[in-house]
């Protein structure tokens, strides 16, 4: 568990760099990740699969997220984001072409 120190800093971090929230306030970014989950991922763990339904924005914080079907389509790595989609429809179902 991530104590909630770490997730401030975080939210710091956010806050400062990310497109996504560096014009929201403070406060709004630290409750943001105080209500959020932290994901920790390992080497070929999925995060989600094509059909999914989600409702999550997900932030990549170190490393890297290979996007692919029977491809790769695309990564992303520490500093980008995915799944705004998701954040607007909460009905959103990923899809790659």
């Amino acid at each position: 568990m991530v104590n909630v120190c770490t997730r401030s800093s975080v939210a710091v971090t956010l806050n400062k760099y990310h497109p996504l929230f560096e014009h929201m306030s403070l406060q709004s970014v630290k409750f943001i990740c105080e209500e959020g989950s932290l994901v920790m991922l390992k080497p070929r763990n999925m995060l989600f699969k094509e059909g999914d339904y989600e409702d999550r924005i997900y932030i990549i914080l170190y490393g890297t997220l290979i996007i692919h079907t029977n491809i790769t389509l695309g990564t992303v790595t520490t500093g980008g984001s995915l799944g705004e989609e998701a954040f607007i429809d909460p009905y959103y179902q990923y899809r790659y072409q």
